[in-house]
């Protein structure tokens, strides 16, 4: 069996992320961002590292991942004998953005197909063609990270960003006829509209496809230090099914809790492959 671990996680970055009186020790500053405080971020992001190299996921999708910085730096020395990196920064003046982390024994970068959603938000996705290195299976991975809902505005425009995923991968999947996965933080719940039309575009939401979770479910706290449900693993299979290999799902489960603020999910799936009969002579 050949199997596809896939891993999405908001790793919140420290540009972002409000202080509380419980991160400190000592006297320091309380109302400041973590990016302020190096030695709190560092630990933070040191127990994260230990969790990916624990899930030994084959492709991880990070969102908030701090592109000009030392963490960034520290990512690479930490993941990059393993992993290959390709990222994609938010447009405009944001510093952070999307990063896959691809398991060079396991898969091979084929095409980056990049895309920047405008000025409003600065918001970004970034799709991959990978091929599997064993059997040359080939899928598409799209992370990304939609509008935070302050306002009503807000709310319009993740709806668009949505829609402009759903598109461009029924594109790529028309001329590929591949498996397309979309992964990320939707900043939106299972009652929104953006999750719908996820839905509607014959998208399976893997996490609830596997447990069937009661209401209420928890992915990730925000840099409000809200508790919600926003981080998804949506699966779409390749067209045509029985002409060529295609991605079965067999498990997807939430991340341990307990790195303040930060938890996501990971995806357990398996390649089928069509069954061939061959003549007798």
């Amino acid at each position: 069996m050949v199997m596809l671990r896939l891993m999405t996680f908001n790793i919140l970055s420290p540009q972002y992320r409000r202080m509380r009186a419980s991160d400190f020790k000592g006297d320091k500053v309380k109302r400041s961002r973590e990016a302020d405080h190096s030695d709190v971020y560092m630990k933070r992001n040191e127990d994260i590292v230990n969790l990916l190299r624990k899930a030994a996921a084959d492709v991880v999708c990070l969102q908030e991942y701090w592109f000009d910085s030392t963490l960034a730096e520290f990512y690479k020395r930490s993941m990059g004998s393993m992993y290959e990196f390709v990222g994609l920064k938010r447009t405009g003046y944001k510093s952070d953005g999307v990063m896959f982390l691809i398991n060079k024994q396991r898969y091979q970068v084929m095409n980056a197909y990049p895309i920047e959603f405008g000025n409003y938000g600065d918001r970004v996705a970034l799709f991959l063609q990978l091929r599997d290195c064993e059997k040359g299976c080939e899928l598409v991975v799209c992370n990304t990270h939609l509008e935070f809902p302050h306002s009503p505005y807000d709310i319009m425009e993740n709806q668009r960003q949505a829609l402009w995923l759903i598109d461009y991968a029924q594109q790529l999947q028309d001329n590929l006829s591949l498996p397309v996965i979309v992964s990320g933080d939707f900043n939106a719940d299972v009652q929104s509209a953006t999750y719908g039309h996820m839905q509607n575009s014959q998208y399976i939401d893997t996490h609830w496809d596997c447990n069937k979770p009661h209401s209420g479910i928890v992915t990730h706290m925000n840099h409000r230090s809200q508790a919600v449900c926003a981080d998804y693993i949506f699966m779409r299979d390749a067209p045509q099914q029985g002409m060529g290999p295609s991605l079965a799902l067999l498990r997807c489960c939430m991340l341990p809790e307990g790195l303040n603020q930060a938890c996501g999910l990971l995806l357990f799936a398996f390649w089928r492959f069509p069954i061939t009969f061959s003549a007798k002579s």
